[in-house]
């Protein structure tokens, strides 16, 4: 087998480790964790995943399965480290695996609600689902126009009661991205305050998702 074939092969059979890494992970998480699907519920919507991607009318077939709510949640996306559902039509769960040093990994999820603002709660598990950390964000994460002065930003964000955050994985690298809004501004002062809705890209630096 030529150099080239071989590294084809090595590369393949790491892609495959991983995507069995991430339906482990899913498969063994805690029910507690998420009380709408017990284990047998989690199980069948990568079945029935896997045979969506083979039928040519996927849009037909991916119907989901039965929640513990009366409802039904889909799986959408699968990768090598990240798999995204949609829990019913009010809520999205995420899930992605990052690795830290070697063979280690943590397991981050980003659970999302869309009510009349979407907020979204992020947390950090061990690779065996032990509870490291809920990530918390305020005002303070937001961004400063570049255009925009300290002081007119501070004095901005110190008039802001409330600011929720929208935060989704990206399935092709380990970058958190958060979308803001702002809640309760004043109806005469939107404009001013449109320049603070920025999207902001925070990366995990072993512990916690911390700006670039």
């Amino acid at each position: 087998m030529s150099r080239y074939l071989a590294l084809v092969a090595v590369f393949s059979l790491c892609l495959s480790m991983q995507g069995q890494r991430v339906l482990e992970c899913w498969k063994a998480m805690p029910d507690a964790l998420l009380p709408y699907l017990d284990a047998g519920s989690r199980t069948a919507m990568v079945e029935q995943y896997d045979i969506t991607q083979k039928a040519d009318n996927k849009a037909e077939l991916n119907t989901g399965v039965a929640n513990r709510l009366r409802g039904t949640s889909t799986l959408d996306t699968l990768t090598t480290n990240y798999l995204r559902l949609r829990l019913n039509e009010r809520a999205t769960w995420e899930m992605k695996l990052i690795a830290t040093d070697g063979d280690n990994f943590v397991i981050a999820t980003s659970m999302t609600v869309f009510g009349d603002s979407p907020e979204s709660k992020v947390s950090l598990f061990s690779s065996d689902w032990k509870h490291l950390s809920d990530t918390i964000f305020t005002e303070q994460t937001l961004v400063k126009p570049e255009e925009m002065s300290s002081e007119e930003f501070q004095k901005l964000t110190d008039g802001l009661s409330l600011v929720l955050w929208e935060a989704h994985f990206s399935p092709d690298n380990d970058d958190l991205t958060l979308s803001p809004s702002l809640l309760f501004v004043p109806s005469d002062e939107k404009e001013r305050y449109k320049a603070l809705k920025m999207q902001k890209s925070l990366k995990f630096d072993g512990n916690i998702f911390n700006q670039y």
